[in-house]
């Protein structure tokens, strides 16, 4: 069996555009950059071992930080969990006599930058949004009223799937191309409709009827997500290595027929899913559906009618 290494990393952004990484002085992957952090002791809290190790490696105080989440990553030698944290503040100046330390954009990770695996990840984890708000057909007429609207949805949310795009007609769905192609920070794109935009989106999602399709994800900083509604599918999940899933039907159900998850049954698939989840249906922004999800180990909620 692999042994397993629990760590705490930190990102550090420059002008938000770039993360600091510290490079390796030791093997394994001698002379590769990783997140700046080290393991967590027995007994120590995630926080306090980020707190420590940022003192021993960089010679700075963390005063302020953000759990983002975990990232879990299979190398040949060992499995790792990453704990990540946004270092919002810290005092003093960065110093590490021993290791090199440099600022990269995200980019630089696709282009040659000597990075540990583990890096495309977490920086995936990072961009991801509490709220996914999810398109439908019928209630989003895709005419002209539809920019002045999208615009006001981008305000509220930073991540949001479009889906149902088979039933619309060709001059609706150019228009939504042009959308989709200027805003593709915001987008994720359900397969497979994914070559009508020529790499102009954030994320693409696999319903549960194509996810089986998958044998595996490119190494790229797209994030790849999945629609779960069973154990299986999880599992199934957890070897793509997907960024994310969607766990549904949580509290109301799409069809008469589906059998409603409720909280205990998100919490048991989420305690097996080694990635973060999102729970969908019912959902309602504005309740504490949210506050429900993270105390059931999820990360975040979907929905539709109550997210426009």
């Amino acid at each position: 069996m692999k042994e397993k290494i629990r760590c705490s990393i930190g990102i550090i952004q420059s002008n938000k555009v770039e993360e600091l990484y510290i490079q390796r002085i030791k093997e394994p992957y001698l002379g590769y950059f990783e997140f700046p952090g080290g393991k967590i002791k027995e007994g120590e809290s995630p926080k306090s071992a980020l707190i420590r190790e940022f003192k021993e490696e960089l010679s700075i105080s963390v005063k302020k930080v953000n759990f983002v989440g975990k990232v879990f990553q299979n190398y040949p030698e060992f499995e790792i969990i990453l704990y990540v944290f946004f270092i919002n503040t810290f005092e003093g100046k960065i110093i590490n006599s021993k290791r090199k330390f440099c600022y990269k954009h995200s980019n630089d990770l696709e282009k040659g930058f000597k990075a540990i695996g583990s890096c495309m990840k977490v920086l995936k984890l990072s961009r991801l949004s509490p709220n996914i708000g999810i398109s439908s057909y019928d209630r989003n007429p895709f005419d002209n009223s539809y920019k002045t609207q999208e615009a006001e949805i981008i305000k509220s949310y930073k991540m949001m799937r479009f889906r149902d795009l088979d039933q619309a007609s060709p001059a609706q769905l150019k228009l939504i191309t042009r959308f989709i192609k200027s805003n593709s920070n915001h987008y994720i794109i359900d397969h497979p409709f994914e070559e009508l935009f020529n790499g102009a989106y954030a994320g693409i999602h696999y319903k549960s009827k194509y996810l089986y399709t998958l044998k595996s994800i490119p190494d790229n900083l797209i994030v790849y997500s999945g629609s779960c509604h069973s154990l299986e599918e999880v599992e199934h999940a957890n070897r793509l290595n997907l960024d994310y899933i969607i766990i549904s039907p949580v509290k109301l159900a799409k069809y008469k027929n589906q059998e409603i998850l409720g909280w205990d049954g998100f919490k048991k698939l989420t305690s097996k899913a080694r990635m973060p989840t999102y729970a969908l249906g019912g959902m309602n922004p504005m309740s504490n559906d949210y506050d429900t999800v993270k105390k059931n180990g999820g990360f975040g909620i979907a929905g539709i009618k109550k997210f426009w």
